[in-house]
């Protein structure tokens, strides 16, 4: 189930005129996905667990561009 719910990967065009429409697209369908995949939890040790497992699901579902654009990022 969660291989149909994941997004495909974001390649995008910076000139291309409706980027910005893309990239909502895509926004909203990764942030549902990590929504299905990942409970809801309490401890630290578990956010830290799910923000870890977000980071990678979110470098997996990137392409290379976009990586290098975001890659520095905090």
């Amino acid at each position: 189930m969660d291989r149909l719910l994941k997004p495909s990967c974001f390649e995008l065009e910076l000139n291309s005129p409706n980027s910005e429409k893309v990239y909502k697209h895509w926004k909203i369908t990764f942030q549902h996905y990590l929504n299905t995949i990942l409970p809801i939890s309490e401890s630290s040790a578990e956010q830290d667990t799910n923000n870890q497992t977000k980071l990678y699901d979110l470098i997996n579902s990137i392409s290379a561009n976009v990586f290098d654009l975001i890659s520095d990022a905090t």
